[in-house]
């Protein structure tokens, strides 16, 4: 309801502060228009249209789990899929010395040169 006069709110003042939960920043058209009328202090606050009607079309937020999941199981595979490769050709034998020393290469060509 509309913090005024309690007839259905249509905007909502994001700007609008709560006090203690006594204060709704949520507004009928003609309470919104009195309350952030230009010249007053409330002029440049951001009020939105409350949108009540039907949510659109979701159709990437179902699969990003799925897909996000997929990645990170292709990139620790990408990852440790050579570890045997490179087990004894390095000096150190621990795999996370290894592993450092190449994303330190990595991230700074210049460090070992």
């Amino acid at each position: 309801p509309c913090q005024s006069c309690r007839k259905p709110a249509q905007y909502y003042c994001a700007d609008c502060e709560w006090r203690k939960g006594r204060f709704l920043p949520a507004f009928c058209r003609p309470c919104m228009s009195r309350k952030h009328y230009p010249g007053t202090i409330y002029e440049l606050h951001s009020v939105e249209k409350i949108n009540l009607g039907r949510p659109g079309v979701r159709i990437i937020t179902p699969i990003v789990r799925e897909v996000l999941l997929v990645l990170a199981l292709y990139a620790g595979w990408q990852a440790t899929g050579d570890i045997l490769d490179r087990y004894n050709r390095g000096r150190s034998i621990c795999l996370c010395v290894d592993y450092a020393r190449e994303m330190l290469a990595v991230a700074n060509a210049g460090f070992f040169y």
